[in-house]
């Protein structure tokens, strides 16, 4: 019998969760909840995501943080997805 090893050559870029502040972590599942639908009486409520575009969001911002720290910054800078996205933006000139 002829054993075949298929070699990974998957690229993870995220961090895990655990990696970021709690607060990071907190803000992360809040939005993600939003984004289900869990809070009926919000002031923007839409239709809820399905599971598997909630998952993919869940990594893309990861992804998002993830690059901060890889570009230098330090994972407890990143304190909430706000911080993230102030620190993409590009300055005005």
């Amino acid at each position: 019998m002829v054993c075949l090893v298929v070699p990974d050559n998957s690229r993870v870029y995220a961090l895990p969760l655990s990696a970021f502040p709690d607060t990071f972590s907190d803000d992360l599942e809040g939005y993600l909840r939003h984004l289900a639908g869990h809070d009926l009486f919000a002031a923007t409520a839409r239709r809820p995501m399905s599971p598997t575009t909630l998952r993919d969001r869940k990594i893309q911002l990861l992804e998002l943080a993830s690059a901060l720290v890889h570009s230098g910054r330090e994972p407890a800078s990143i304190r909430t997805l706000a911080t993230s996205w102030r620190s993409m933006r590009p300055s005005r000139r």
